[in-house]
């Protein structure tokens, strides 16, 4: 009866020790995920237009402009047929890539 017991109770003290070390339960989701939105470019440009393909009941929250385009005008984000359409423009070429690519921002989910 007592090597039942100690089987048993060793058996349950296993499954709550690895249950808790490895349960995916115990880290939190994040509040909200950023994207990063870059751009493989060899020349300068005045704005860019973006569609993205998303999951249904996925909201985007907001688009964080970089400091390469902090000076464009961004356009509404617009949800259609589960893609999310966004974009940023200027008055002229102002935007250059860095090594042949343009940090246009974070797209914030």
């Amino acid at each position: 009866m007592r090597k039942s017991t100690y089987i048993i109770f060793t058996q349950v003290f296993l499954l709550f020790f690895f249950g808790a070390v490895f349960s995916p339960v115990a880290s939190a989701a994040p509040e909200e995920v950023k994207v990063p939105v870059t751009i493989a470019l060899k020349q300068p440009i005045a704005g860019a237009q973006f569609e993205f393909r998303h999951t249904n009941g996925l909201e985007i929250l907001s688009f964080e402009r970089s400091d390469a385009v902090k000076s464009a005008i961004i356009t509404p984000t617009v949800a259609k047929d589960g893609n999310i359409h966004i974009g940023f423009f200027g008055r002229e070429n102002s935007f250059v890539p860095q090594r042949g690519e343009l940090n246009a921002g974070y797209l914030v989910w």
